[in-house]
């Protein structure tokens, strides 16, 4: 498994090398990515919930939800779940 260090001042998860550098592993970086595209289809969720459920809101809903579908979209392909439903949904423990 391959070693990311970050640089000083920045809090790492993980463990310490030998010389006391903190490190994160390259699965750390994954998770991470993967918890960022589950919390922003969450985001995408709520907001879709709260846009449908007015109906002052609902005929615009294209034009509202578009940044949080923007968001969503960009967090999935940083964590190559983007085409992956499945996955995506385990990870937000619902079934697909």
């Amino acid at each position: 498994m391959g070693w990311c260090t970050l640089g000083a001042g920045r809090a790492a998860r993980g463990r310490r090398r030998d010389d006391g550098e903190r490190v994160v592993t390259v699965r750390d970086r994954t998770d991470e990515r993967r918890a960022r595209a589950a919390r922003a289809c969450l985001r995408l969720r709520q907001a879709t919930r709260a846009v449908l459920a007015d109906p002052r809101t609902a005929p615009a809903a294209a034009v509202l939800l578009a940044g949080p579908m923007a968001e969503a979209d960009a967090a999935l392909r940083e964590a190559g779940l983007a085409g992956n439903e499945a996955e995506l949904c385990a990870l937000l423990g619902v079934r697909a």
